[in-house]
């Protein structure tokens, strides 16, 4: 793959440190692996930047919003689209998955939800125990 037009970026101008984070692990590395995840869930470039990373074996940090953990999966599997930027189903707001089934971009999302999914659940129980 040629290397993508980092150009429109939306991370140009940036300190590109945030990408690369000092910690090896913990709270400190989620947070910044977090602001990471901001920048490309709103990038033009988003999945032409985790496929350029993933093809030529960039390990460290985050590209295209994704752990380093994941490019190493990828870059065997090749299933790149599981880790495209994704509308939140409660806010609307883009985020990038943390796991490939994600549907809302926050925990107070996921709780709402949730919320959502067991009263609909409920509703679908009564129903049947209604109409036999």
């Amino acid at each position: 793959m040629t290397k993508p037009d980092f150009e429109k970026a939306a991370c140009k101008g940036a300190d590109t440190n945030i990408f690369f984070p000092d910690l090896v692990d913990g709270v400190g590395k989620k947070n910044k692996e977090k602001e990471c995840r901001a920048f490309c869930a709103n990038c033009p470039i988003q999945l032409e930047c985790l496929v350029y990373a993933c093809e030529n074996e960039e390990f460290w940090g985050v590209w295209g919003g994704v752990s380093e953990a994941i490019r190493r999966k990828l870059a065997k599997s090749k299933e790149y689209d599981l880790w495209v930027a994704r509308e939140c189903v409660i806010c609307g707001g883009k985020f990038m998955p943390t796991m490939t089934k994600a549907v809302c971009c926050s925990w107070e999302c996921s709780t709402k939800n949730n919320t959502i999914k067991s009263s609909i659940n409920r509703k679908k129980a009564k129903e049947r125990i209604k109409n036999g």
